[in-house]
C-alpha cells in the first residue's frame, strides 16, 4: 500500500473502486454484453439463412427459366413435326382426291359417251324405221297395184340403198 501512496493512490479507495468495477463488468458481462453477443449471433445467423434463401430462390429462377425455354424449344420442335405431318397428310388427301375426281371425271365421260353412242343407235334405228315406213308407204303408193313380192323387191333394194349411204 506505500507503494500506491508514492504514486498519490489511496489504497482503499482503490480497492472500493475495483469492487465497484468488478460488479459492473459482471452486470455488464452477465446482461448485456452475453445478450448482446446472442442477438447479434441470431440477427447474423438470420442475415446468412436469408442470404442463403435468397441464392437458393435464384438458382431455382434460373432453373426455371431454363425449364421454360427448353419446353418452348421442344414446343417448337412439335409444332414444326406436326405441322409438317399435317402438310403431309394434306398433300397426300390432296393427291388422293384429285386422283378420285380424275376417275370419276374419267368414269362419267365414258358413261356419257355411251349413253350418246346408245341414244345415236336409238336414234338412227328410229330412223331408219321411219324411213322404211316411208320408203314403204311411196312403193306402195307408187306401183299401187303390184304384187306383194314385187313391193317386197322394191323396199328391200331402197333399204340396202339406204343403208349404203
Amino acid at each position: 500500500m506505500a507503494l500506491l501512496g508514492t504514486f498519490g493512490i489511496d489504497g482503499k479507495l482503490f480497492l472500493a473502486q475495483l469492487f465497484n468495477f468488478a460488479i459492473v463488468l459482471f452486470v455488464m458481462w452477465r446482461w448485456v454484453y452475453v445478450p448482446l453477443l446472442a442477438a447479434m449471433d441470431k440477427r447474423s445467423k438470420e442475415i446468412a439463412d436469408g442470404l442463403a434463401f435468397a441464392k437458393r430462390s435464384k438458382e431455382e429462377l434460373e432453373g426455371a427459366s431454363r425449364e421454360r425455354e427448353e419446353t418452348l424449344r421442344a414446343a417448337r420442335v412439335e409444332t414444326g413435326t406436326l405441322l409438317a405431318e399435317a402438310r403431309t397428310k394434306a398433300d397426300a388427301l390432296r393427291e388422293e382426291k384429285l386422283v378420285e375426281a380424275k376417275a370419276d371425271i374419267e368414269r362419267m365421260t365414258v358413261e356419257a359417251k355411251r349413253q350418246i353412242a346408245a341414244e345415236r343407235e336409238a336414234a338412227f334405228a328410229d330412223l331408219r324405221k321411219r324411213t322404211a315406213d316411208l320408203i314403204t308407204d311411196a312403193v306402195s303408193k307408187a306401183v299401187g297395184s303390184a304384187s306383194e313380192s314385187t313391193k317386197q323387191a322394191m323396199t328391200s333394194q331402197a333399204m340396202k340403198e339406204l343403208d349404203q349411204a
